[in-house]
This record gives C-alpha cells, sequence and structure tokens, in this order.
C-alpha cells in the first residue's frame, strides 16, 4: 500500500468511534495525514486486513 508523502495514512470506515476520535486528534494537532475509507477502496481493506494489530471490527 502507499505511504503519505507529507503525513500519515488514516484508514478509516464510517460509524467507527475510533476512528473518529484519531481523525479528531489529527486535526486538533495539526499533522498531516490522508484519509482513506476502507468500504470504498477495497485494496486499503485488504492492507489494513492484513495487518498484525487489526481488530476484527476495524477489518471488515
Amino acid at each position: 500500500m502507499e505511504q503519505a508523502r507529507d503525513g500519515v495514512v488514516l484508514y478509516w470506515r464510517p460509524m467507527c468511534t475510533y476512528c473518529l476520535k484519531l481523525w479528531v486528534k489529527l486535526r486538533f494537532a495539526r499533522l498531516p495525514y490522508r484519509a482513506v475509507n476502507i468500504w470504498r477502496d477495497p485494496d486499503a481493506a485488504a492492507f489494513v486486513g492484513r495487518s498484525p494489530t487489526a481488530t476484527r471490527r476495524c477489518r471488515r
């Protein structure tokens, strides 16, 4: 998967409270990031699903 050139990549899904909290913290800290919706990007969903630290809830 791609690396963010000027920040982090936030893999998120709609209705995920953890994703929302992280998004707010990134915005508050003014850190550069790129958000990728894993429900719309099958490659991103597969990447997150292969992560050993991903929870089942995040893989969907």
